[in-house]
């Protein structure tokens, strides 16, 4: 039987084809065995014992190993531990259900789909398992190593809209959301700062809280403003100077159409008015040009 469609380490004793799911009888390699509390070499042998683990299906089947283990006598008379069983670390951990690179497929599983839908999926795959313990696997894996962020944006996001806001933290470098915060104040923001010492440039709005959270949590720190918040707050004060001046633009908008534009043939007199409306509209002051300032 080929060795890889079993975990390494194995050597098959038999199988049972008549079941269902497939039972597949394996023992571990021969080889060194020691005692897992004081490392001390094994000593006589003491029995055997059996483990069942779930395993990748073959051609559909879900399969069972029925892992036979050797148990032996601790060498050492100070040990605690009096026998143990041999080790098989790369196939299983210890007490686990299921072999290695299986809990490593469902753990995809469920990073990929979530609980139910990928319950659903396993099950159609041969893999049989709970929606629950999915999210326990994913729970259970490791977090990423990540490197010390260097260049951050600093902006609020809303747990509710116009009511309740937090602040959020994007690793700008990289694209990813490093932390969200619970509210939108100096004090926190100015701690996450300090818990992050090699920060280099932030990027934010011209918010009061910000800035001073920001100079607070890392003064070594270059602030300087991206590129959605310099538009808006350059929209914003062009809004503004055009509504200071809407009386000069719009007579001399006015006189330079009755100067300049001859008067259109009756074909394209409507289209002209028309256009000559969408440019007033366009002089006219909005609410917000007239009660906005920058930020």
């Amino acid at each position: 039987m080929p060795r890889r469609i079993l975990p390494d380490g194995l050597n098959v004793v038999g199988i049972e084809p008549a079941t269902d799911p497939l039972v597949v009888r394996v023992v571990p390699r021969p080889g060194p065995t020691c005692c897992p509390t004081c490392r001390s070499s094994a000593g006589r042998k003491h029995g055997h014992c059996e483990r069942t683990l779930a395993d990748l299906p073959w051609q559909g089947r879900s399969v069972r190993l029925r892992l036979r283990l050797r148990r032996f006598r601790c060498a050492n008379p100070a040990c605690p531990r009096q026998t143990f069983s041999e080790s098989v670390g790369d196939v299983a951990v210890a007490h686990a259900r299921r072999s290695e690179r299986l809990s490593v497929l469902q753990r995809h599983l469920g990073l990929a789909l979530g609980g139910a839908p990928a319950a659903r999926m396993a099950q159609r795959l041969a893999m049989p398992v709970s929606a629950d313990t999915l999210v326990r696997l994913v729970r259970a894996a490791p977090l990423p190593t990540k490197s010390e962020p260097r260049v951050v944006g600093i902006d609020e996001w809303a747990w509710r809209r116009g009511r309740s806001y937090g602040t959020m933290v994007v690793d700008l470098e990289r694209h990813t959301v490093l932390d969200l915060l619970p509210d939108r104040d100096a004090g926190s923001v100015a701690a996450w700062l300090r818990a992050h010492p090699g920060i280099e440039v932030i990027a934010r709005d011209r918010a009061d809280v910000f800035a001073e959270g920001a100079r607070a949590g890392a003064p070594q720190a270059q602030h300087v403003l991206d590129r959605f918040h310099l538009l808006r707050n350059l929209s914003v004060a062009l809004r503004a100077i055009v509504a200071h001046h809407h009386g000069v633009l719009r007579a001399v908008g006015a006189s330079r159409l009755r100067c300049s534009c001859p008067w259109p043939s009756l074909r394209n007199r409507r289209r002209w008015f028309r256009r000559c409306g969408r440019m007033m509209r366009v002089l006219r002051p909005s609410p917000v040009a007239r009660g906005t300032r920058p930020v």
